[in-house]
């Protein structure tokens, strides 16, 4: 069957995603694809500065332990990006020391193994979408 111009499907918020363990990036990357979002994959903060030059995501979700910053490095960098002031940042970790109740002003600390049900909820939130009754 081919598909009509108006039957594409346009694209779902963009979420930028930085993990130094491609790995993590793909199945991060799925979930959120899977989920309707707009994946951007960055191996690197310097990556993720570059693109956010240029794009303003919905949400940033980051690895916490990466060889370049701490995730809460990051977030104190992120105050000087244009595009990411009020972007809600989630802290991926296998870390269970690291929790969003601390002072590095995370939206969210999804801990490893990450849910396809945690990644909705986060989304949700993020966009300001009320939870469902």
């Amino acid at each position: 069957m081919d598909v009509q111009a108006g039957d594409a499907k346009a694209p779902g918020p963009k979420i930028l995603m930085i993990d130094d363990v491609s790995m993590n990036l793909k199945v991060l990357s799925a979930m959120v694809k899977h989920l309707g979002g707009d994946p951007i994959c960055c191996a690197t903060p310097s990556e993720a500065f570059t693109i956010l030059e240029t794009v303003r995501p919905l949400l940033i979700m980051t690895d916490y332990w990466m060889p370049e910053l701490t995730g809460a490095e990051f977030v104190a960098r992120l105050a000087n990006v244009p595009n990411a002031a009020g972007v809600p940042v989630v802290v991926v970790t296998a870390d269970m020391q690291i929790s969003d109740r601390g002072s590095e002003n995370f939206f969210a600390v999804l801990h490893k193994p990450v849910t396809m049900e945690r990644i909705r909820e986060i989304i949700r939130r993020a966009s300001g979408t009320p939870a469902a009754p």
